[in-house]
């Protein structure tokens, strides 16, 4: 991943994208959910995903989540490869497909670095053998056989547009990944409109892109910033030290013997009173079962 830097010109025309703020995300898959609701996709089919992600080398190790799908690149490949024409761009930037067009050929999934998009060959539900009656009025036969991905929820953004609402600034007319983000991690805009608050992002943050090397310049740009690692990094120690220190009340005492209180917890506790309940048993049906055994000899 390449830095890279905001707009820093007007354009009459959008060129929308994304603004994915990693320190923010908290893995929570709200936007995966929303992205399913919005687009009624069927159960092995994520537009938007969120990979758990590791980086570094122990002891120092960072968690952080990567919310991906279609990146709406500048310079698509898919789109050159499609022998038909299905997969398009249009002037606003978005990478969109035609599901009467595709012929399933999956040329654009292969040539797709981000492993955006999706063939469902045959329909599947969530019960094995039965169609409810919610996946029967959300079906999309029209995206069986074919190439299917993320469309930055183009609808909503036509919608939006028409009804005079601002993409990136109005809920009804933002993806619904974006508009769902409980951490407002996800923000989307008009890379073109350096006033826009995913401009704004990008120009005061370092950002990068996913496999920026290969010239595809993805419209989804990702903000992260190295968390400090206590007492291994430059980062000051003094909450460290503070949380450490057994004379702040915040601080919880530890046990580090064992007394009369664990004793008695061991005692009570449930295993004590498991072992107590089975001898009590014990001895008050061993007489009764000796006294009804059979004399053997």
């Amino acid at each position: 991943m390449a830095p890279q830097t905001g707009a820093s010109r007007s354009n009459p025309v959008p060129r929308w994208g994304m603004v994915v703020d990693l320190n923010r995300c908290v893995g929570c898959q709200t936007c995966t959910i929303a992205c399913k609701h919005a687009n009624d996709t069927t159960p092995e089919v994520q537009w938007r995903r969120v990979l758990d992600v590791e980086q570094g080398t122990f002891p120092d190790v960072q968690r952080l989540f990567l919310v991906v799908g279609c990146q709406h690149c500048a310079e698509p490949p898919c789109v050159p490869v499609c022998p038909t024409g299905a997969t398009r761009q249009r002037e606003d930037g978005l990478v969109t497909m035609d599901y009467e067009v595709c012929i399933g050929c999956a040329y654009c999934a292969v040539s797709c670095p981000y492993q955006a998009r999706t063939i469902v060959h045959e329909p599947k539900g969530y019960y094995a053998g039965v169609t409810t009656l919610q996946e029967e009025a959300t079906a999309h036969p029209e995206r069986i056989r074919v190439a299917q991905k993320c469309t930055f929820c183009q609808g909503r953004i036509e919608t939006g547009l028409a009804r005079g609402l601002t993409p990136g600034v109005d809920p009804e007319a933002t993806p619904a990944c974006a508009a769902s983000c409980i951490s407002q991690a996800i923000q989307f805009g008009d890379f073109n409109d350096p006033l826009s608050q995913v401009s704004r992002l990008v120009s005061e943050q370092p950002s990068v892109q996913l496999n920026a090397g290969l010239g595809t310049d993805p419209q989804i740009r990702y903000l992260y910033t190295t968390p400090a690692v206590p007492g291994r990094d430059a980062a000051p120690d003094a909450d460290e030290d503070r949380l450490a220190d057994p004379a702040n009340p915040m601080v919880g005492s530890l046990q580090k013997f064992w007394d009369w209180r664990a004793a008695l917890n061991w005692i009570f506790g449930g295993i004590g009173t498991g072992l107590a309940i089975a001898t009590g048993l014990g001895l008050w049906l061993g007489p009764i079962a000796a006294a009804r055994a059979p004399a053997l000899f």
